[in-house]
């Protein structure tokens, strides 16, 4: 037990979801946030492209991720790991989220330049409701209210 502690809790840790200060963090932008934001059908597509460049970019990316996670599981599993290694390999899987990190924000700023100060400010507000909205839902159908 104490050895699949010992495995699971260092790669939750290193697994922790990113949080981004982006109003494009919910997936595709829908037709009817971005006309709310004022986002127009140009822009729209614009941000379409960037995302498509910024996810095929991100591919290989995640795979490193995985890889040098994977690694480091390896490491983890030894009956008695090597300290120096499992730190080093640790340093590799952060390099390898942070490349991850570096293209999401590398998006939101590229959407943001796209989009100026004010309807980025006006799209944050719209995810920010749309986001309340869905966990209202879910609430809802969680509980019945």
């Amino acid at each position: 037990m104490y050895r699949a502690a010992s495995l699971i809790v260092p790669l939750m840790c290193l697994a922790a979801p990113m949080a981004q200060a982006s109003p494009m963090r919910g997936g595709p932008l829908s037709a009817e946030v971005a006309q709310r934001a004022g986002i127009s059908p140009e822009q729209q597509k614009k941000i379409e492209q960037l995302r498509y460049e910024a996810d095929q970019q991100l591919i290989p990316l995640q795979a490193e991720v995985k890889k040098e996670r994977l690694e480091l599981k390896r490491l983890l599993s030894a009956t008695k790991p090597d300290q120096r290694a499992v730190l080093a390999q640790v340093d590799k899987v952060a390099r390898a989220q942070g490349e991850v990190k570096k293209n999401r924000i590398a998006l939101m700023l590229k959407i943001r330049e796209l989009v100026g100060p004010e309807t980025w400010e006006k799209l944050k507000a719209e995810r920010r409701a749309q986001g309340r909205e869905r966990r209202n839902v879910r609430r809802h159908q969680r509980f019945g209210d």
